[in-house]
């Protein structure tokens, strides 16, 4: 039989949290969630554990996170959300919401939430640094074409070093790699049209500079005299 009552409450009363994961479809089709390593770190702290993933469009992303919100506050086993690539209205409404939340990546400014992420200054500044050691003084930044948090502080490395190096603003362009991943190499032709070598490529993404490889030595470009191709590689799980 089936016993409602003091011994129902307490079994439910384990001690058992459940964390939510919540993320975004926005250009990233082929996105790799970091779920096991991340629940994984969750156990070494909190030992009785689970961890939900929600995947939601980025289109009408605040009232996605608005359900959620609504739906963990009358959950008695609720511990918390983790944040990832979510935008400012959605990190100020969980900022505004109380309740245990960290951002698992960049923070936008003014906004009260701790966060786990990679120092993305130096990133740009790296990137900078390992172009003008190899010779090059004409830099682009090849970023995705929907910029978040984290794009900006490492464009904004990327313009100190180019200052402290005695460049011109004009050293550097920058070129969006199109949502769809097919149109990347037609985009890629496009520009090394417009882009007479030498000249860096600082690509944001792994997948911008394989195909920024295959178009040189399509062309028979020198790499990297020509054309000096560097990826960052932090945004891999």
């Amino acid at each position: 039989g089936t016993f409602i009552g003091p011994a129902a409450s307490s079994k439910a009363a384990s001690g058992m949290k459940t964390v939510h994961f919540i993320t975004f479809v926005d250009d990233a089709s082929d996105l790799h969630l970091p779920i096991g390593t991340m629940l994984a770190g969750l156990q070494t702290v909190m030992p009785q554990v689970s961890l939900q993933s929600h995947c939601m469009p980025l289109q009408g992303a605040l009232a996605c996170v608005q359900r959620e919100v609504e739906a963990a506050q009358s959950d008695p086993s609720f511990g918390g959300f983790i944040l990832s690539l979510g935008t400012r209205q959605v990190q100020q409404y969980l900022a505004q919401s109380g309740l245990p939340t960290v951002v698992h990546g960049s923070v936008y400014a003014g906004i009260p939430l701790p966060c786990v992420e990679t120092d993305q200054d130096s990133v740009g500044r790296l990137m900078v640094r390992q172009a003008l050691d190899a010779g090059h003084r004409r830099l682009v930044w090849v970023n995705r074409e929907l910029w978040r948090r984290g794009d900006e502080v490492a464009f904004d490395g990327m313009m100190d070093e180019v200052h402290a190096a005695g460049l011109e603003r004009g050293a550097i362009t920058v070129r969006n790699t199109p949502v769809d991943p097919n149109a990347v190499s037609v985009a890629m032709q496009g520009w090394l049209d417009e882009l007479e070598p030498p000249f860096a490529l600082l690509c944001r993404e792994p997948n911008c500079a394989q195909v920024a490889m295959k178009a040189a030595m399509l062309r028979r470009l020198r790499v990297p005299k020509d054309i000096f191709v560097i990826y960052d590689d932090t945004g891999t799980f």
